[in-house]
């Protein structure tokens, strides 16, 4: 089980991206071998973006849900890193949006990836640190499209800082005991 908070951020984007963002999430995380592991995710995300003349501040928020393969790169470490790719849907909700005729809510799909690392706090109490990038399959989730798009994407990039709690491990590994550790 993990829980944390993130950092959401429109990379490409028709309006320009502000820092006013925020989020959260809690995640259910089973990991089948020492490198190997399936994660859902659910996040809500607050982003906000400015357009026009006078300026008027667009806000997207955004219930999330994620569904990633993870693989860690050096399981057998304190600070283990890892690598994922997913997708899920993003149900976005918008406000002051720039281009009038859109839907204020809708339903997209997003792929994602990224990397992080997972620090051993305890045996089975990590902290998790993560860097991802999600591309949403439309241009409408930041609330405007440019003139003349087709088949564009918006995008955004997240930070995340959380724990995650093993409730349960399976049977020791003999991979990791086999491994003596990183040397110089």
């Amino acid at each position: 089980l993990g829980v944390g908070l993130t950092y959401p951020r429109f990379v490409n984007v028709n309006i320009k991206a502000i820092n006013n963002n925020f989020g959260g999430f809690l995640s259910l995380q089973r990991n089948f071998t020492e490198h190997v592991g399936l994660r859902l995710t659910g996040s809500y995300l607050h982003l906000e973006g400015e357009w026009g003349t006078p300026v008027v501040t667009s806000e997207t928020n955004v219930l999330m849900g994620n569904l990633d393969a993870l693989y860690y790169l050096v399981p057998c470490e304190s600070v283990s890193p890892y690598l994922f790719l997913g997708g899920g849907l993003d149900y976005r909700m918008l406000t002051n949006k720039a281009t009038p005729y859109l839907d204020d809510n809708a339903l997209v799909a997003q792929i994602n990836g990224g990397v992080g690392l997972e620090w051993e706090l305890t045996s089975s109490l990590k902290l998790i640190s993560e860097a991802s990038y999600h591309l949403v399959t439309n241009s409408e989730f930041d609330g405007a499209l440019g003139i003349g798009e087709i088949n564009a994407k918006d995008s955004y990039m997240t930070v995340k800082l959380g724990v995650l709690y093993y409730f349960s491990k399976g049977e020791p590994s003999k991979l990791c005991q086999l491994y003596s550790g990183l040397s110089a």
